[in-house]
């Protein structure tokens, strides 16, 4: 008997804004905020924190976070009517 297939985690739409929340990313990629912490601490992503809030620089998810940064582009296109 095979062990039932874990579904791919797909990246959701973000919308384009300067920090996100590692929850937010967590979400968006179907895993949970302290997985993401530790691959992007192991990545050497610059991370903010403020309280007990960590946040994510847009400008680390473009240069780091490629699929992140993909999916974002998508949303823009889409929402300025270039994409169907």
């Amino acid at each position: 008997m095979r062990p039932p297939e874990r579904p791919k985690p797909t990246v959701a739409p973000l919308p384009v804004k300067a920090l996100y929340t590692v929850s937010e990313i967590g979400k968006a990629s179907g895993l949970t905020r302290f997985r993401v912490l530790r691959l992007m601490r192991l990545c050497h992503i610059e991370l903010l924190s403020m309280g007990r809030s960590v946040y994510v620089p847009l400008s680390e998810i473009r240069r780091k976070l490629k699929p992140v940064w993909r999916e974002i582009g998508e949303v823009q296109r889409v929402l300025k009517g270039d994409v169907e």
